[in-house]
């Protein structure tokens, strides 16, 4: 079960539909639940699928690492759009902004890792189409998209999370893949505002406990 990151990568199917030049980015998940989301600069649309966690145990089972952390600082800016033909490079026609997040680790509850680490969240993608070569190297404000969920620094998390073994930073595991730990109370996000409405609100104390009861099955 994982995340239907925006990047293009080999596996992913990018297709062109209709006109206007409106992106779809799929790769399904048999018998999961989806949302869609759509989202880019003025006059360009990308529409993304995503699979969607229907309990806790899903969330805990998509995910190869599970850890509370807060957010220290903002990192740099990924551009997470691949040239299909040839991954190691970036789209020619498109910017896709991956704001970098690094995580301060106080636990790690499913896997292990460094004490601090790089989370890697997709936020907007710009069209580069009929810019010219200066341009595309700046394609000017690469801010969050009108749907996109940042992650806040100060604050506590608990987060579901992907490793690729090639990469340095992390990735999301299925949406939403991570709580808010604000006082007493667990409130779940994901990297749009659709997918942080799925599942509900819950008090943090609870929803630890039944997690490391899943963990320890």
């Amino acid at each position: 079960m994982k995340w239907k990151l925006w990047s293009v990568v080999l596996g992913m199917l990018v297709l062109l539909v209709g006109a206007g030049g409106a992106f779809g980015v799929t790769r399904s998940l048999k018998g999961a639940p989806q949302q869609s989301v759509v989202i880019g600069s003025p006059g360009w649309v990308w529409h993304s699928d995503y699979d969607v966690a229907k309990s806790l145990g899903e969330q805990a089972h998509s995910a190869q690492v599970i850890l509370i952390g807060t957010v220290k600082s903002l990192g740099g800016i990924v551009n997470t759009a691949r040239d299909p033909a040839n991954p190691s490079l970036p789209h020619l026609d498109i910017f896709g902004v991956g704001q970098l997040y690094q995580i301060e680790v106080d636990e790690y509850l499913k896997g292990s890792g460094p004490t601090s680490i790089d989370i890697l969240q997709v936020e907007n993608y710009l069209n580069l189409a009929r810019k010219s070569q200066e341009s595309r190297a700046n394609p000017g404000r690469k801010g969050p998209g009108p749907d996109s969920m940042v992650l806040q620094p100060g604050v506590r998390y608990l987060f579901f999370l992907q490793k690729r073994e090639n990469r340095s930073h992390y990735s999301q595991a299925m949406e939403p893949y991570r709580y808010a730990l604000v006082g007493t109370r667990a409130k779940p996000e994901g990297a749009f505002k659709a997918s942080s409405k799925a599942l509900p609100e819950r008090d943090a104390a609870e929803l630890l406990n039944e997690l490391r009861g899943l963990l320890e099955r």
